[in-house]
């Protein structure tokens, strides 16, 4: 099945000239089996029992709010990731807990190859959700994606309050704002098995069943945004010797630090007229599709490999991570999570984020080897660094 049967009658053209980033799509089709061609629930039920699954990529949610783990998973060495078990899951899942599954597409292998496709297809890297939900029950509660959502309804119905909040085209840089239920242009509807919602980012949704249990798909829109080629500026400027400068201090008059700012903002401009634009973007892309296969690229030899210190790293593009300056020294932000290193390790990380290769001397001189050892096993382990 490809795009443009999942938004069939709704042509690919349409969709992105009309709806795409601007305001939601709903197809009502009367087919319940409309979908089961790309995805067939006996196999995924046949699947879920027999396949090793693992928090986190398992979730269970209740009345908005994800619980621990511990709940639904084995923990006999108190270390996550944990096994899931189908046997505690189905127990939370007959109290209304909703079960959701996140990558589905990176461990089920006819799966991998349909996402695959569509990404080549529509040249955006998709994320992919799997939430069944019990009768009368809410799994998450009422929030705003950061990401554009094609709902693809697989059995039963999911009932979707939807309203536009007042930021636009919200980003995982920015905090959705809350949304006023009491205000017009609240809208409520019943996504039956088969049907097709598509809910763009800034869009808030409030997500329960009633009579039906219901079993949803969802493709998560992760494109190539405008920002990410201004990531690309970073590199440059370390090599414009302008760039390299001081910037005026507290003993500097005024008519230097105009004189420098008036400056800095020629050479950026000559800098940005200079670059290739294209080239970028096509970079860009092939990066952000760099994980298009389904499958975590290297995965079984990221967990037997065992670094040297004579060995280079680099960072693993088939992962998504954001690096940031805290208060408290430095913050990397994985799917998962937020992880904290120090503030000396903010050069490393720069490096990194230039996609230049890095070795034990690019790491503090004031670390010993078995110090940078540590720290190079625990980004291995995270899967940022990848030999």
């Amino acid at each position: 099945m490809n795009f443009a049967q999942i938004i069939h009658p709704i042509s690919v053209e349409e969709f992105f000239n009309d709806y795409y980033e601007k305001k939601p799509l709903y197809i009502a089709r009367n087919s319940a089996t409309y979908y089961h061609t790309f995805l067939n629930l006996p196999e995924i039920d046949s699947y879920i029992q027999l396949k090793q699954t693992f928090s986190p990529n398992v979730k269970m949610a209740f009345e908005g709010k994800e619980v621990s783990p511990l709940l639904f998973c084995d923990n006999d060495n108190d270390v996550a990731p944990f096994k899931a078990n189908p046997q505690k899951m189905l127990a939370l899942f007959r109290q209304g807990y909703t079960i959701k599954y996140d990558k589905l597409h990176q461990t089920y292998p006819p799966l991998a190859q349909k996402i695959s496709a569509l990404e080549n297809e529509i040249g955006i890297h998709i994320r992919t959700s799997l939430y069944i939900t019990p009768e009368d029950s809410q799994g998450y509660g009422v929030h705003t994606d950061r990401h554009d959502v094609l709902a693809l309804q697989l059995n039963g119905t999911k009932v979707w309050k939807v309203k536009f909040s007042q930021e636009l085209l919200p980003s995982k840089y920015f905090t959705p704002i809350a949304v006023n239920w009491a205000e017009e242009g609240v809208q409520e509807i019943h996504l039956k098995a088969g049907d097709f919602f598509y809910c763009p980012r800034g869009l808030a949704h409030d997500v329960f069943t009633k009579e039906k249990n219901s079993t949803h798909f969802t493709i998560g829109f992760q494109p190539v945004y405008g920002y990410h080629l201004a990531e690309h500026l970073k590199e440059m400027l370390y090599h414009n010797v302008f760039f390299r400068k001081a910037i005026p201090n507290n003993f500097s008059d005024e008519k230097v630090k105009s004189d420098y700012l008036q400056q800095w903002r020629n050479n950026f401009a000559q800098l940005v007229e200079e670059m290739n634009l294209e080239e970028l973007l096509n970079i860009t892309k092939k990066e952000h599709l760099s994980s298009n296969l389904g499958f975590e690229k290297d995965k079984f030899l990221t967990a037997f490999y065992e670094p040297n210190e004579s060995d280079e790293w680099m960072l693993n593009a088939s992962i998504s991570w954001q690096f940031s300056v805290t208060k408290v020294g430095c913050a990397v932000q994985l799917n998962e999570g937020i992880h904290d290193f120090p503030f000396l390790l903010k050069d490393f990380f720069d490096k990194l984020s230039a996609r230049k290769k890095a070795n034990l001397a690019d790491l503090p001189s004031v670390l010993n080897t078995v110090q940078k050892m540590k720290i190079v096993k625990r980004l291995i382990k995270l899967q940022i660094l990848i030999a």
